[in-house]
């Protein structure tokens, strides 16, 4: 797989043990239910490191059998825990209110036809008004029958909610179908409406999002821990659709980082050093002032923040629209603890 920085906006996160299991055989084979694998945010740390993944936004599995709060608890921690790299969302549903919004530090919900089946859509306004007063989130999947009109009464009654539609609409699972021809046609007029790229897995689909809709409007997404065969690498083919279309650089990133950062990560924000960080962090530790070296004991440390900087390891990076603020090195504790050793903000962007 080609080495990017990745912003994944759609990441399932389980608090539960095992399998959830439907009584009805018909509801048992449905996607989400057939092929579900926990996504503990410990394991899933691993995983975001070893495909790049520099932010992601993370909710729970939308089963109704599950236990809401005490999901929501499990997003709350992984995010307190880990705020560099996870932006928490929870689920909606009846019962859930503003308080439960800001109590965990939500940016958005997630909602799924899988909890809010057969619900009027007046039943669900006060959230959606809740949302577009505090300048939140919905991500939504609607369902097959119900992806534009859903869509269009949402958009009607709450116009500059910030909805972001999972899957793009698409009809089917691993496909693109009906996106372009569709769902993009009918749903592009609306403002503060945007497109995931999960689970599509069609260059052409892609390919014709950009066309119609231009690039700033799509995310790319991974629907990770959900899978097409048993033991796929799902970053690998969630991208490949991305990497084979038909679209210029800038859009490809647009779609993979670019607006996610727009969207998610106003004003400055943290995350993990990568590769492409090093000659710029490199630059600016070897220009800082005798002062500075002498109050954070750079000098003897320097063959050391080198080499993190080199390694991907221990390093954390300040950075706004305009570039890299700054940085923060940590060196682990047990118990996903760390101490800070140093943090130094650039001269030239200190205010």
């Amino acid at each position: 797989m080609k080495k990017r920085m990745i912003f994944d906006a759609h990441v399932h996160v389980s608090g539960t043990n095992g399998v959830v299991k439907r009584e009805s055989e018909d509801e048992a084979r449905l996607p989400g239910y057939s092929n579900m694998k926990e996504n503990r945010w410990k394991a899933y740390l691993k995983q975001a490191r070893s495909k790049s993944v520099f932010k992601a936004v993370i909710f729970p599995f939308p089963f109704p059998e599950l236990a809401v709060e005490d999901e929501h608890q499990v997003i709350g921690e992984a995010y307190r825990r880990n705020r560099e790299l996870f932006i928490p969302f929870g689920l909606v549903h009846p019962g859930i209110r503003e308080r439960d919004i800001s109590q965990y530090g939500f940016r958005g919900l997630k909602e799924h036809f899988y909890i809010t089946q057969g619900m009027e859509d007046r039943v669900l306004f006060p959230v959606y008004d809740v949302l577009q007063q505090h300048g939140l989130f919905l991500l939504i999947h609607p369902h097959m029958k119900e992806r534009i009109t859903k869509i269009e009464a949402i958009k009607e009654n709450f116009p500059q909610l910030k909805v972001i539609l999972a899957h793009s609409g698409r009809k089917w699972p691993f496909s693109g179908e009906g996106i372009v021809e569709e769902i993009v046609p009918q749903l592009k007029k609306y403002d503060e409406l945007y497109f995931d790229t999960s689970t599509i897995r069609d260059s052409a689909a892609i390919a014709g999002m950009v066309n119609t809709l231009g690039s700033r409007r799509i995310l790319f997404g991974s629907d990770y821990p959900f899978f097409r065969e048993e033991g796929e690498d799902i970053y690998e083919r969630e991208l490949e659709a991305i990497d084979s279309a038909s679209i210029s650089e800038e859009d490809r990133e647009n779609i993979l980082a670019g607006n996610f950062k727009r969207l998610f990560m106003n004003g400055a924000w943290v995350r993990r050093c990568c590769k492409s960080d090093s000659a710029a962090l490199i630059e600016m530790v070897e220009s800082i002032d005798d002062r500075d070296m002498k109050y954070l004991a750079l000098r003897q440390k320097m063959p050391v923040l080198r080499q993190n900087i080199r390694d991907e390891r221990h390093i954390f990076v300040l950075e706004d629209e305009v570039g890299l603020l700054g940085f923060a090195r940590e060196s682990g504790r047990p118990e996903n603890g760390a101490v800070l050793e140093e943090i130094y903000i650039s001269r030239e962007r200190r205010q």
